[in-house]
């Protein structure tokens, strides 16, 4: 006789995890690092980051709180928001960087997470086996392997920190749209009165919720997302600075690298050939 067995689960975000969307860009182990050059002023990031440290400590900045980052804990930190670092001590620390445009949307994922572990020797373990299967996966088994032990490291984590905030679908949330919005046409003029009547509010109030759960202004956040977006193209592909330019909507070339120069110690030319990503 044949035995039936159907899966079910209560989990509010087992949906939103079916179709998660996750791309590992990158991952390693800093050693003795006690200064980020890129993030001496508060900057958004284009990737997730994900900390497991080992020894030392350093601090994450945002514009009304700090972060510590020290062993017995990791840390998960989203992108866009802006942050800065600052050491207190070398860091050794194993990090990740991934991307996830489902994530992106989560209101609970605004500030950085961190949560407590017991373990760190098999995360530690875990981390160590990420990094070797990175640099020789070849086969699409071995491709998913490392999204499974990536996963397994971020996800606890991630349950943690949905868990204690609550689940809010995105459907029921007013600024997923204008986020999805404002990245559908960074290379168009975008106005703030056409975000703004996507959501109800009146100019005024949209402003002002628009900078609590994003911690910038819309027209600075549209910047950030034009540099995020330049940034993107210059590290994942080949395309001419003009045409990075017009799909950022800038008028021209002389006007994207005047931007990018005004907001980050490198040229373009130079963020692409050192792919800075640490």
């Amino acid at each position: 006789m044949m035995s039936r067995f159907n899966y079910r689960s209560d989990i509010p975000w087992r949906t939103f995890l079916a179709g998660l969307d996750f791309e590992l860009l990158e991952c390693g182990l800093g050693r003795k690092k006690d200064s980020w050059e890129l993030h001496q002023t508060f900057k958004g990031d284009i990737f997730f980051r994900f900390y497991l440290p080992v020894e030392g400590s350093f601090v994450l900045r945002y514009l009304d709180r700090e972060i510590v980052v020290e062993p017995g804990s990791v840390y998960l930190v989203p992108p866009e928001t802006p942050f800065s670092f600052a050491s207190i001590s070398p860091s050794d620390h194993y990090w990740i960087h991934f991307s996830s445009s489902q994530l992106r949307t989560l209101p609970q994922l605004r500030m950085a997470l961190c949560m407590k572990i017991r373990n760190r020797m098999a995360y530690i373990r875990t981390m160590n086996r990420l990094m070797e299967k990175t640099v020789s996966a070849k086969s699409f088994l071995e491709l998913e392997e490392v999204r499974h032990l990536s996963l397994n490291l971020v996800l606890p984590l991630l349950e943690k920190g949905l868990a204690d905030s609550g689940f809010i679908p995105l459907n029921e949330d007013w600024l997923a749209p204008v986020l999805d919005y404002i990245d559908g046409h960074l290379g168009e003029k975008i106005r703030i009165s056409t975000l703004q009547k996507m959501t109800g509010f009146g100019r005024a109030a949209f402003s002002a919720e628009f900078n609590r759960a994003c911690g910038l202004p819309p027209l600075q956040y549209i910047m950030e997302r034009r540099l995020t977006l330049a940034k993107h193209l210059l590290w994942r592909t080949r395309l001419p600075l003009k045409e990075i330019a017009f799909r950022c909507g800038f008028e021209d070339q002389k006007q994207f690298y005047r931007f990018f120069r005004r907001h980050s110690p490198h040229t373009p030319g130079e963020y692409r050939r050192e792919q800075r990503f640490n």
